[in-house]
């Protein structure tokens, strides 16, 4: 179905919702997508042999980076609506500090010249 609907990906969106819900059942995390990505790509790529090209491996990443763009918010917000109070709490104080710890250097001292 996403092959053949890629180019009306909001129609697709519930289904790759419900898809990536059903994966948080299965403890699919964020970090999987771009294993699963370059499995897929290096999938083709084998079975296309000379028809793999440039072009085809662009279309494919496009496709694969819509899918991601959808199911990646939906697996985390499956996780969130399945956690208690508490457990949202820490996952967004570890999200967050993540985010700032990327680049420690910079937001630690934006952070102490406030």
């Amino acid at each position: 179905e996403v092959v053949a609907g890629i180019n009306t990906i909001e129609k697709l969106t519930p289904m790759l919702v419900e898809l990536a819900v059903k994966h948080a059942e299965f403890n699919v995390v964020s970090e999987h997508f771009p294993v699963v990505g370059q499995a897929l790509l290096a999938t083709l790529q084998r079975g296309l042999g000379y028809g793999w090209t440039p072009d085809v491996e662009a279309a494919w990443t496009a496709v694969w980076n819509k899918i991601v763009a959808v199911m990646e918010p939906a697996l985390r917000k499956a996780y969130q609506d399945k956690l208690s109070d508490a457990d949202k709490t820490r996952m967004l104080v570890e999200e967050s500090w993540g985010e700032v710890e990327r680049d420690l250097e910079t937001h630690g001292v934006a952070f102490f010249l406030k």
